[in-house]
């Protein structure tokens, strides 16, 4: 398993409305050498530390690491998920979009917050409000995928486009967490408008701190607590 340390950085509490701060957290695991966070974000960090031993031990530990955290993701896709709602696996998705580069089989949406986005997203995902505003143009005839981080977001989302506008959509199972165990690309879009690959993935709190080792997870701390709680009262 990896070890963790953690430890304040300077600029680590960034400002909200009405002069609170906000804890941003990183979980640092094996980057490509050279690569840089993406500015403008202050942050927490934990780092994961190196391993002793052979490289086939330290494999051996990873590949453990990372099935247990796979076996958390679906044990909590149970307990999130919508059961009415169709879902597509992450590893399916993949091979789809594999086989059709020329024509994206699927629409995918990413529910998730800005903020959440500004870290990452899959390629070629657009926001709720794009696919909204540009549906009746552009959306109406397409497949539908949504993601968040576990699913209950993009389930919930997944379950209001079929009821209210008939769409052929479908719930990312397991989300963007899954993603990150199938070998998806993540990419983060800077100022110019140009999306580049990246390695961070946000995975909305610690308790979601369950991506693929080699991914780099970062979490926001008072907009978790507010997402929990919504979640917990929207399911009472």
């Amino acid at each position: 398993c990896h070890s963790l340390e953690a430890r304040w950085l300077p600029g680590s509490v960034s400002r909200v409305r009405g002069g609170r701060t906000r804890a941003i957290y990183v979980l640092r695991s094996t980057a490509p050498v050279g690569f840089k966070p993406h500015r403008g974000l202050s942050r927490r960090s934990t780092s994961r530390g190196r391993h002793r031993g052979s490289p086939t031990r330290m494999m051996a530990r990873s590949s453990e690491d990372d099935a247990r955290r796979a076996a958390e993701i679906e044990r909590m896709v149970l307990e999130f998920s919508v059961p009415s709602v169709p879902e597509i696996t992450a590893t399916a998705l993949i091979a789809e979009m594999r086989d059709d580069q020329r024509t994206n089989p699927y629409v995918l949406v990413d529910v998730r917050t800005d903020d959440e986005r500004k870290v990452s997203a899959i390629p070629g995902s657009i926001s709720p409000s794009k696919y909204e505003a540009d549906f009746d143009a552009s959306y109406r005839d397409k497949r539908v995928v949504a993601y968040c981080t576990i699913g209950y977001r993009s389930g919930k989302y997944v379950e209001k486009l079929i009821k209210d506008k008939g769409v052929d959509a479908y719930n990312l199972r397991g989300s963007v967490l899954s993603w990150t165990h199938a070998g998806g690309e993540l990419v983060v879009t800077g100022g110019d408008g140009k999306a580049e690959p990246t390695t961070r993935v946000h995975t909305f709190g610690k308790k979601w701190d369950l991506a693929r080792s080699g991914y780099d997870s970062v979490w926001f701390n008072m907009p978790a607590v507010s997402y929990v709680k919504n979640m917990l009262f929207r399911r009472r």
